[in-house]
């Protein structure tokens, strides 16, 4: 579940072009347009109770070669390789879409979309690495509009959202257990 999300940099959404300037300002190359495993990509942390724009590696490498993207809300404080993560460390993903594939014969790509805004939030944890820092996206259960696709779906922040995700642990455990907003399908060529 979400194995591929997009961020559109030529797009006119001025909260994105502000976000991409500070990744760009960290000197560190990061993937823009479809975003893929393992890529380095942007995210926003807390740093010094401020948001921080960062580059960070797509997937948690461990003891085994399988990259980890993805980390299920439900269980995340509960398993060691999430736990204080999900405490001490979580960030935001800004993104303008993510994918996901019928489950049909045709395997028909869909692009998921928010119908109020044209910039998504995606919640996730990170941590530090010798290369740098990892993330993954946080999933949760699929809403009304999700479920006729895939079984998960990832924790969508609102834009009022991001500050207390990033801040409080007390406001992302009970983020996590609300059911995300509807979101639009748009088939993909």
């Amino acid at each position: 579940m979400c194995g591929r999300y997009t961020v559109f940099d030529d797009s006119d959404i001025p909260e994105l072009q502000i976000l991409l300037k500070h990744a760009r300002a960290t000197g560190l190359p990061f993937a823009t347009g479809e975003v893929f495993p393992s890529d380095p990509a942007m995210v926003v942390l807390e740093q010094d109770r401020a948001p921080l724009v960062s580059v960070m590696r797509w997937g948690y490498t461990g003891s085994s070669s399988r990259l980890l993207i993805n980390a299920r809300a439900e269980t995340a404080a509960q398993k060691p390789t999430f736990c204080a993560d999900l405490s001490m460390r979580r960030c935001v993903i800004p993104t303008t879409g993510f994918f996901e594939w019928s489950h049909d014969a045709d395997k028909q790509k869909y692009l998921f979309t928010l119908d109020a805004s044209p910039l998504l939030y995606l919640g996730g944890i990170w941590r530090p690495s010798p290369e740098g820092g990892q993330f993954a996206i946080l999933t949760t259960a699929a809403n009304d509009s999700m479920r006729p696709y895939h079984h998960r779906m990832p924790v969508l922040l609102s834009p009022s959202d991001v500050r207390p995700w990033l801040a409080d642990a007390q406001f992302a455990q009970n983020l996590l257990l609300r059911t995300p907003c509807a979101l639009r399908s748009q088939a993909v060529l």
